[in-house]
């Protein structure tokens, strides 16, 4: 901010996570491979474009995978789905937080694992950017209070993925 205005503001996240910046893979044959956990930026360029990458995961391991795009100002409508090493659809999500995919993916066997992110009215551009986040992480969907008295403690329930031992915080 300057005497002569604010600029326009822009979002940055960081994470804990290994940082990629790169196009995903071109098909389901020639996905990207990355070791869980791991954090992308990327962009869907074109119309119908879609990327993929590829992970491994244990028989049981829950895994999170979140899509940032509306929510760091991106025109991106994501779609994610991960896929067996088949082919076959194991888990899919449009909306979780406004326009944005979130799902948790339970591996039902030890293998490799395929998500797959594209634009849900296949579109795309330069202001089609995506985060894709994904890994054995904690992830909050919901926290019940919504607040609290102030000066007093108030337990929050919370409820969401890979919480062990968390559903419960005392503020």
């Amino acid at each position: 901010a300057t005497a002569a205005g604010v600029s326009n503001p822009q979002t940055i996240n960081v994470s804990h996570l290994p940082e990629f910046r790169e196009e995903g893979g071109t098909s389901m044959e020639n996905p990207r491979a990355l070791t869980l956990p791991f954090a992308v930026t990327a962009k869907i360029g074109g119309g119908a474009e879609t990327d993929f990458y590829r992970f491994a995961a244990k028989k049981d391991q829950r895994i999170v995978l979140e899509v940032l795009a509306q929510r760091i100002g991106s025109q991106l409508d994501s779609s994610l789905v991960v896929f067996d090493k088949t082919g076959r659809e194991l888990a899919r999500n449009e909306d979780a937080v406004l326009n944005d995919s979130v799902l948790e993916f339970v591996a039902p066997e030890d293998g490799e694992f395929i998500a797959q992110i594209r634009d849900y009215r296949m579109r795309g551009g330069d202001d089609f950017k995506y985060r894709l986040l994904a890994g054995a992480m904690p992830y909050v969907l919901e926290a019940f209070p919504y607040g609290g008295r102030r000066g007093e403690m108030t337990t929050v329930d919370l409820r969401g993925y890979n919480l062990q031992g968390a559903e419960k915080m005392s503020l």
